[in-house]
């Protein structure tokens, strides 16, 4: 017999146009008209809002609930001006998620699941097991996993350190030959000037990919370049050029490139939603693209 470990508590987001939400400052409601909370935040130069909390299975391939995405519409209403009105034609894209809620089956009490990650040695087969967890958590997982590997190993204990991780630059923060001095506040305005860059583009690529922004540019295909109109820049082919010039997204085409050569990149979607964010910001550009 198995015992369960995990079980799921699904979760919709939508995004709305940038007008609904200040550039800076965002809101949490911790007292929703269900009780739960809700955020209201600036992203990516859009408004995101989210959460609902609805109790489900695992499943990889769930549709938004077109119910929960009218429950958030509603709920934003309650925050903006009431000559405002959010429509259904605002929601430029929805995803739904399904958090993993933990419980260890090996712990004497099992009376609540945890939002947070389970470490678990089995004491039988002296398996250890990482479950459940976040993504803003993955490099506490690691290090909890592989001290729970290191406790329970005495040669292992004998010849291992304490974690570096936490102290570890992450990749993107170090020195390049492009920018020998490492990360720092004015590497947007440094790399704009460096290769004619629009800033919104290079404030992208630093957010994105740090002091390696530069490899990242290495894969334009230089006969794609062209000037902007204002002579200020240079136009770098764009992912999707239809909305260049309107909307603002600043995906370049050699981010394709570069995440097929360098980050394992290997469909459509894991561009689309995973190396950049057009799919969760517009999900009409992304087919478009």
């Amino acid at each position: 017999d198995v015992k369960p470990v995990v079980n799921g508590s699904g979760g919709t987001h939508i995004v709305l146009p940038p007008y609904y939400c200040p550039r800076h400052p965002g809101m949490v409601d911790m007292m929703t008209s269900r009780g739960s909370f809700l955020f209201f935040l600036p992203w990516e130069g859009y408004t995101l809002v989210g959460t609902t909390d609805v109790k489900t299975g695992p499943d990889l391939h769930h549709e938004v609930p077109e119910d929960e995405i009218q429950y958030l519409i509603n709920e934003c209403e309650r925050y903006l001006s009431p000559n405002l009105q959010v429509r259904r034609r605002d929601v430029m894209s929805a995803w739904y998620g399904i958090r993993p809620l933990c419980g260890d089956p090996n712990a004497k009490d099992q009376s609540s699941a945890s939002r947070d990650h389970i470490v678990s040695h089995h004491p039988t087969n002296g398996i250890t097991f990482v479950s459940g967890g976040k993504w803003t958590t993955w490099r506490e997982m690691a290090e909890d996993g592989i001290d729970q590997v290191v406790a329970t190993n005495k040669d292992l204990k004998k010849k291992a350190g304490p974690s570096r991780s936490l102290k570890t630059p992450l990749i993107g923060t170090g020195q390049t030959a492009a920018f020998p001095e490492g990360y720092h506040e004015n590497l947007a305005v440094r790399l704009s000037q460096q290769f004619d860059l629009a800033f919104d583009v290079a404030q992208h690529l630093v957010r994105n990919y740090g002091t390696r922004s530069a490899e990242v540019l290495k894969f334009v295909e230089e006969e794609q370049v062209r000037g902007s109109r204002s002579g200020l820049y240079k136009h770098y082919p764009r992912l999707y050029e239809g909305a260049a010039a309107t909307t603002g997204y600043p995906y370049l085409e050699a981010e394709v490139r570069y995440a097929c050569a360098n980050e394992y990149a290997c469909t459509p979607a894991d561009v689309l939603g995973r190396r950049t964010r057009l799919a969760f910001l517009n999900s009409t550009a992304a087919r478009l693209t």
